[in-house]
C-alpha cells in the first residue's frame, strides 16, 4: 500500500519542514502540509476530511504540531481507520527518521516503524549551554 506524510500545524510551519525535508533528504515520498489559519477563510474541518477522502487506498501518516491543539484534535476524529497514524509533536529530527525508515522499510508495519523511532525522543532536544558545560567540567577532570 502507498504511504503518504501529511504534516499539520497553526501556521506555516509544516510547509517550512516540508521545505527543510526537501533540502535535507531530497524530493522522497509524498509530503503534503496542512498550513491551518494561513488564509481568513480557512476550514480545517473541511480540509482534513477532504485529504482523507482523496486518500482511503494510502497509509496516512499524520505528524501534526502539538497534542491538543485544534489540528491535531481535528486529525483525531479519524483515529479509528485502519490506514491512520497520528503523531504529536513534529520536528525536523523525527521527521528525517521516520521518512528515512518509512522509504528502508517498505515491507513493514507502519505502526512499528512510528513506535520504533519514537523511543528515544527525549535525546533530541538539547539545552547545548548545558552539554559544553557538562562536557567542559568532564575534560577538565581528566
Amino acid at each position: 500500500m502507498e504511504r503518504m506524510i501529511i504534516l499539520g500545524s497553526h501556521g506555516s510551519l509544516a510547509a517550512g519542514m516540508a521545505s527543510s525535508l526537501e533540502i535535507i533528504l531530497g524530493k522522497t515520498m509524498v509530503v503534503k502540509t496542512v498550513n491551518a489559519y494561513v488564509e481568513d477563510d480557512f476550514d480545517l474541518a473541511k480540509e482534513v476530511k477532504d485529504i482523507i477522502e482523496t486518500n482511503q487506498g494510502k497509509e496516512l501518516i499524520i505528524i501534526t504540531d502539538i497534542m491538543g491543539g485544534s489540528v491535531n484534535s481535528e486529525f483525531m476524529k479519524y483515529l479509528k481507520l485502519s490506514n491512520f497514524y497520528l503523531v504529536a509533536g513534529m520536528s525536523l529530527p523525527l521527521l528525517i527518521e521516520l521518512i528515512t525508515q518509512l522509504e528502508l522499510n517498505k515491507v513493514g508495519s507502519v505502526n512499528e516503524i512510528i513506535t520504533k523511532v519514537l523511543e528515544g525522543r527525549e535525546n533530541f532536544v538539547s539545552f547545548c549551554n548545558q552539554v559544553v558545560n557538562t562536557a567542559k567540567a568532564l575534560e577538565d577532570e581528566f
